[in-house]
């Protein structure tokens, strides 16, 4: 005979369960079977003890509170009698403004967000507070747009929703997750400080290509042991600088984003910065393989259009003398990199110019300002400074195109695990050495798969 599992009744509280498990001593130790029954099932040092034990045999047995509490949470199918506790305290949604910052965490990622959204309004402002605190900013702007869009749920709904939330809050008390603190406790949430300003991240706002992989591991490593010190959501400073694929996961996370999607998400961004400079790569070899041939400026502008527009566009060049210095004062203003498709055809077409007019070495200057752009720099040094020929040339600027992509998606990788690795709670030094894993395999297959048709 083996006792069977029990059901919880609806709102059960914990003075119901401290009741049942003393109703359960006293049944034992009165020598009711069904008692003994269930004190044999769950209590291993009971296992040997009849159904019809005497009165003699259960007063040596000597149960305490403690087994019958046990023997209780057991037959509910919890492992221990505060997990049962915990189960049941998460039925009474005002209670919630006790749990933990990462109970609260935990209940935000697991539960569905249109349930959130109706059930939120209905909390006292104390456990609607502690949720709020435990959000990023840009979550709490979200939820409470949505809670507004909403506006005032049918009963039913709310009702609906509110079960939905309670039975996932009790299974993640079954399972462990819900964590109480003392009443006394600070719960303001987790504090909020400008990491930003610390050494420690001043990698943070570099694109992908600035910081050496090292700096990157540097930054993982820093971001993962604040991450553990004082949780993911005091990292939300870090995404105030510049924009980047750093910030960008960091982001992710700290508004409490799945890691499947995260990586996602990051995946997609990396291809597409990957896309671009490729794009802009060969846009680069294919400008500036026209310019050391002497093309017409206006054949090189309709050449790098067709790399970005889907209708061919009037064969055009700058209007007026187009002088070195004026292409220099363009590059010290706005960078070859941040220019737009658009600027950057007709900044080509202006180098074709002057080159027809002047000869290709007078465009020497321009090496110390597209040090940005490392295919430009690479095919300019190839023509200007080592006189290579034109299909050595173009050897060595597919090479640079190569050597930017492996880098670009080594990086990207050991942001994606990086990330992970944070979200997973792995030690910094562990997180580390597998970002460094995953660039070596990343870096790996782009280099396999060879230079990309610009087609492709």
């Amino acid at each position: 005979m083996s006792a069977p599992a029990l059901t919880l009744p609806d709102r059960a509280n914990v003075e119901f369960l401290k009741k049942e498990a003393r109703d359960l001593h006293r049944a034992f130790q009165a020598g009711a079977v069904d008692a003994i029954d269930r004190i044999v099932t769950y209590l291993p040092r009971a296992s040997s003890l009849s159904l019809e034990a005497s009165a003699d045999q259960l007063t040596a047995f000597d149960l305490s509170r403690q087994e019958s509490q046990h023997a209780l949470a057991c037959s509910y199918g919890c492992n221990k009698w505060e997990e049962l506790l915990d189960t049941v305290r998460v039925q009474d949604l005002d209670t919630l403004e006790h749990l933990s910052d990462r109970s609260i965490q935990i209940a935000m990622r697991e539960v569905d967000q249109l349930d959130l959204v109706r059930v939120l309004p209905t909390l006292s402002e104390k456990s609607k507070a502690r949720f709020y605190c435990n959000m990023s900013e840009r979550v709490q702007d979200f939820i409470k747009t949505e809670v507004s869009l909403l506006g005032e749920a049918d009963e039913e709904e709310v009702a609906q929703a509110t079960a939905r939330v309670r039975g996932q809050l009790v299974e993640l008390g079954r399972q462990g997750w819900m964590k109480w603190e003392d009443p006394g406790a600070d719960r303001s949430g987790p504090a909020i400080v400008d990491l930003l300003a610390e050494e420690r991240f001043v990698h943070m706002g570099r694109p992908l290509l600035e910081a050496s992989e090292s700096e990157l591991a540097e930054t993982l490593y820093h971001i993962a042991e604040q991450a553990r010190v004082a949780g993911i959501l005091s990292l939300q400073s870090l995404v105030g600088g510049a924009p980047t694929l750093l910030t960008e996961a960091v982001q992710y996370i700290v508004d409490g984003t799945e890691p499947d999607l995260v990586q996602d998400l990051v995946e997609t961004r990396g291809a597409t910065i990957l896309r671009h400079r490729t794009v802009r790569g060969q846009m680069a070899i294919e400008g500036w393989m026209s310019i050391q041939s002497l093309d017409n400026p206006a054949i090189v502008r309709t050449k790098l259009e067709t790399y970005f527009r889907d209708t061919p566009g009037k064969l055009m060049v700058s209007e007026g003398r187009v002088v070195l210095d004026d292409l220099l004062a363009r590059l010290r203003e706005s960078p070859l990199m941040s220019m737009s498709d658009e600027d950057w055809s007709v900044f080509y077409a202006d180098l074709a110019t002057i080159a027809r007019r002047e000869g290709i070495e007078a465009l020497e200057p321009l090496l110390e300002l597209v040090d940005d752009d490392e295919v430009l720099t690479a095919g300019l040094k190839a023509t200007i400074t080592d006189h290579l020929s034109a299909p050595q040339i173009l050897a060595v600027m597919k090479d640079s195109v190569q050597d930017v992509r492996v880098r670009l998606k080594r990086r990207e990788a050991m942001v994606i695990a990086g990330l992970a690795g944070i979200q997973m709670g792995h030690k910094p030094q562990d997180l580390v050495e597998a970002a460094r894993k995953a660039a070596v395999e990343a870096g790996q297959r782009v280099y396999d798969a060879g230079y990309p048709h610009p087609a492709a």
